[in-house]
């Protein structure tokens, strides 16, 4: 097969030529074929994931988040760790919220909202 080795901060990805993490968000969105239902979240830190963030720009309400400085395709970007963590827990309350609020389902299982 035709390879290419992508060099990151800490790790060599041997992929095939054709492939990269954009069109493998691509993918399982496909096999959801929920591209209207679902807002892809894609979170990196390496040069990389540049291929999803950049995918992830083409969603609509795709959101792509770099962590750490330097340029990127994400729309926004997190300092560090930490930040993503805090992030995440913000996310989760959201979710929470809109299951019990919203849809008026006492359901606070926030990935069954993430994957249905």
């Amino acid at each position: 097969p035709n390879l290419r080795l992508i060099q990151g901060k800490f790790v060599y990805e041997l992929i095939p030529a054709q492939a990269n993490k954009g069109l493998a968000i691509k993918e399982v969105l496909a096999h959801l074929n929920q591209y209207e239902v679902y807002t892809p979240i894609f979170i990196g830190d390496d040069v990389t994931d540049e291929d999803g963030f950049y995918f992830v720009n083409q969603v609509e309400d795709g959101i792509s988040i770099k962590v750490g400085q330097g340029l990127t395709y994400a729309k926004y970007q997190l300092k560090d760790t930490k930040q993503v963590h805090n992030f995440l827990e913000l996310f989760l309350e959201h979710i929470r919220n809109y299951d019990h609020n919203v849809k008026g389902n006492n359901n606070l299982d926030g990935e069954k909202t993430c994957l249905n």
